[in-house]
């Protein structure tokens, strides 16, 4: 007598983070458990973030950066004026990278909202 068995695939964790990137981009509400669909949209929204990301910590850290040596020069060398205008530069340059990134973010997802929404309504 051979023994049937059923299989069954459903990965709870995956359809929460579809549902998770999903919530990022449209209001459609979809179940995906096939594995090549999550692995799209999840490529898809990494490719989304990557500039914003890249953005985001380069004028960081070249905003801490000059506003660290702006802290700097005033300690050290006594030069008070032009550490003052570093220093601003620097937060100025800090307060940027989260508008920045923000703005670039908002940017790609309205670029791949299209294409994830064809992918959840299954129209693609």
């Amino acid at each position: 007598m051979s023994e049937k068995k059923f299989k069954y695939s459903y990965d709870s964790l995956k359809s929460r983070e579809i549902g998770r990137i999903a919530s990022k981009y449209t209001d459609i509400q979809s179940d995906l458990s096939d594995t090549g669909l999550y692995r799209i949209i999840l490529k898809m929204d990494k490719k989304a973030e990557k500039p914003a990301v890249v953005f985001f910590y380069t004028v960081l850290v070249i905003g801490i950066l000059t506003f660290g040596g702006a802290l700097s020069m005033a300690l050290v060398s006594g030069l008070y004026v032009p550490s003052v205008f570093a220093g601003i530069v620097g937060v100025i340059l800090i307060i940027a990278a989260f508008r920045g990134r923000d703005r670039i973010l908002t940017h790609q997802r309205r670029k791949y909202r299209t294409i994830i929404e064809k992918i959840l309504s299954g129209d693609f």
